[in-house]
């Protein structure tokens, strides 16, 4: 599983990496802000399934230009 992961990863990285070298070859990198959320995430605490609920949001991040 976690390999798989560790695929997954790199390719969100390469991903953003190209978007972000995107924006800054239009010269707009300064005018954009990208922020990513979860659509949903888990509960820390188990239900009577020895599974997890699903809770509100989970893992964001913000990244741009003028993100300080």
């Amino acid at each position: 599983m976690i390999r798989n992961q560790d695929r997954l990863f790199t390719d969100v990285d390469a991903s953003i990496k190209a978007f972000a070298d995107e924006l800054k070859a239009k010269n707009v990198w300064n005018s954009v802000t990208l922020i990513e959320t979860s659509d949903f995430a888990r509960t820390l605490s188990p239900n009577g399934n020895s599974g997890t609920d699903h809770a509100w949001g989970g893992n964001y991040f913000m990244m741009g230009g003028s993100v300080r």
